[in-house]
This record gives structure tokens, sequence and C-alpha cells, in this order.
């Protein structure tokens, strides 16, 4: 008895971390501005010396590229998604989507960092 117990308390744990794992997972898209479709924009010149509203512009035109390509554009990129955006210039930064629908839907969470 305790056996068979403890056989579907580990399946239900092996599934909780499969399930987190896949979530967590899910919810970051990265990226290169530098690879096709998305170098073909013609966006204002985004990076380490843009200001805050040209990055999250420029990213809201990718993010719309991304939604446009994918299978389910509606439910692409849904509100709270992260989004890594690496720029021409070999910066990255960290976006999140707030509002999927406004053309500056995009709130910068981490600053353009420098070529890595």
């Amino acid at each position: 008895m305790k056996r068979n117990k403890w056989r579907v308390s580990a399946r239900l744990g092996i599934w909780l971390i499969v399930a987190s794992t896949y979530a967590a997972a899910g919810t970051t898209v990265v990226i290169n501005a530098l690879d096709a479709p998305y170098r073909q924009l013609r966006q204002p010149a985004a990076g380490v010396h843009a200001s805050a509203e040209d990055r999250a512009m420029a990213a809201a035109k990718l993010a719309a590229v991304y939604r446009a390509r994918s299978g389910a554009p509606f439910s692409a990129l849904p509100v709270g998604t992260t989004l890594e955006v690496r720029w021409p210039d070999g910066s990255r930064e960290t976006l999140r989507v707030v509002d999927p629908r406004s053309p500056s839907g995009m709130q910068v969470e981490g600053a353009a960092s420098g070529k890595h």
C-alpha cells in the first residue's frame, strides 16, 4: 500500500516538474534583429545608445513580425511574455509585453547591455 502511494506521489511530482519547466521555458522569446525576416524592417536605430522609447517601438515592430509569422497570431506573445531582443549592434535587452494591441505595447525590463 505504501509502495503504491509512493509511486503515485513520485509520478505526480515528475509531471509537476515537467509542466512547470515547460511553462517557464515557454514565456521567453528570443528575437535576433539580424535574422531574416527582421533585418528587412525599417526601424529606428536601436541598441545601447537609443532611448528606451525608441527601443520599445523597435521591439514592438519585431514582435509584430513574430506574431504575423506564427501559426496563431492572436495568441502569440500574450501579455506577460518576455522578449530578449538582440540588436544589430550586438547589444541585448529584455522587454515585456504589456499590451499586444498597442503600437508601443512593450516595457523595457532590462536596459540594453553591450556586445556579448
